[in-house]
């Protein structure tokens, strides 16, 4: 028992660093929108390669986390060096590799998120989202929504890309 006590302590006290962390850290639609546009060729060579990749994997869905590029066979390897220098140009986390419905390319660029006891919240960059949701500040402001409820949006940009918010209680 008092193991167990002292594990839920230890993750009580990680859970806050996060949620203090992503608190501090994160950006919401306003900061997004331009940091898009001022690396608007970086997205569409992204697009590009991403896409490619995720055809050439032929998978449904695949989560790529930036240095790890020489764990994949080559010509992969090689090709996830590249996503690696193009998200630190953008700024981002994780790459998810999606396969739509319609056998098209669907990309998640991760910027911030944590997930604690069912909860989650994650801001991302969607390229060819399966699922949208119409932004409307008055509704989606981040600071004073109901946190019992649910919450998803996508907020178009250019080029197929969006800014994509999931909160789920």
């Amino acid at each position: 028992m008092k193991l167990l006590f002292s594990f839920l302590s230890f993750c009580g006290l990680f859970v806050l660093y996060q949620c203090s962390q992503a608190a501090a850290e994160r950006s919401g639609v306003p900061e997004l929108t331009p940091h898009f546009f001022q690396h608007r060729a970086e997205f569409q060579q992204l697009t590009t390669l991403a896409c490619a990749v995720q055809k050439q994997m032929n998978t449904r869905h695949e989560v790529y986390k930036p240095g790890t590029a020489p764990e994949y066979p080559m010509p992969l390897a090689a090709d996830f060096a590249k996503i690696d220098r193009l998200i630190r140009q953008i700024g981002g986390g994780s790459l998810i590799l999606l396969q739509g419905a319609d056998g098209g390319s669907s990309l998640l660029l991760l910027q911030w998120g944590f997930v604690f006891a069912g909860d989650s919240v994650e801001m991302s960059y969607s390229y060819n989202p399966s699922r949208l949701a119409d932004y409307i500040p008055e509704l989606h402001d981040l600071d004073k929504h109901n946190p019992q409820e649910p919450v998803y949006f996508t907020k178009p940009l250019a080029d197929g890309w969006y800014v994509q918010y999931d909160y789920s209680p």
